[in-house]
């Protein structure tokens, strides 16, 4: 059973509703690059995976997303209700780094494509949704790798969430 209030101990938050965190917000995110970009889903892959398939052929388009970083705001609001047993009500904000990397021949069209199509409100409505919405999409990076003594064309672009 959980501690409360009156019984003293730690209390964990309760989560309802709970934060899109981990795979659920990796899946959000993955649509999000895919509707907007018009990549096939399976062409818009996690970053960072436990069987890290072969990279496609330098002729194919496709993007590796991941979260990067998330930061909390400084401090958390808290809401005291004292009807009934009482309780707190906490809200934090983040900040979300969702670090893209385009390959292929229109790598530098689908990060334009992304940088901008965020900057459509119905291409966030899916965000909006989850209450997170853009905070910037700034320029790209043109990153080549030299890849089997080829050079394969890549830009890499940061989205801003919050």
């Amino acid at each position: 059973m959980a501690n409360d209030s009156s019984t003293g101990g730690y209390l964990p938050p309760a989560g309802t509703p709970a934060p899109f965190e981990d795979a659920a917000l990796d899946a959000l995110l993955q649509g999000v690059v895919v509707g907007i970009t018009g990549l096939l889903g399976n062409m818009v892959r996690p970053r960072w995976q436990p069987n890290t398939p072969k990279q496609p052929e330098p002729s194919v388009n496709w993007c590796a997303i991941g979260v990067t970083v998330i930061t909390p705001d400084a401090g958390p609001y808290i809401e005291h209700i004292a009807a009934g047993n009482g309780q707190d009500n906490l809200q934090r904000h983040e900040t979300i780094e969702l670090a893209c990397t385009f390959y292929g021949p229109q790598a530098g069209t689908n990060a334009a494509l992304l940088r901008d199509g965020l900057s459509i409100p119905q291409n966030t409505e899916a965000l909006q949704l989850q209450e997170m919405g853009l905070v910037e999409c700034a320029g790209f990076r043109a990153v080549p790798e030299l890849v089997n003594q080829q050079w394969i064309k890549r830009y890499d672009i940061t989205a801003v969430l919050r």
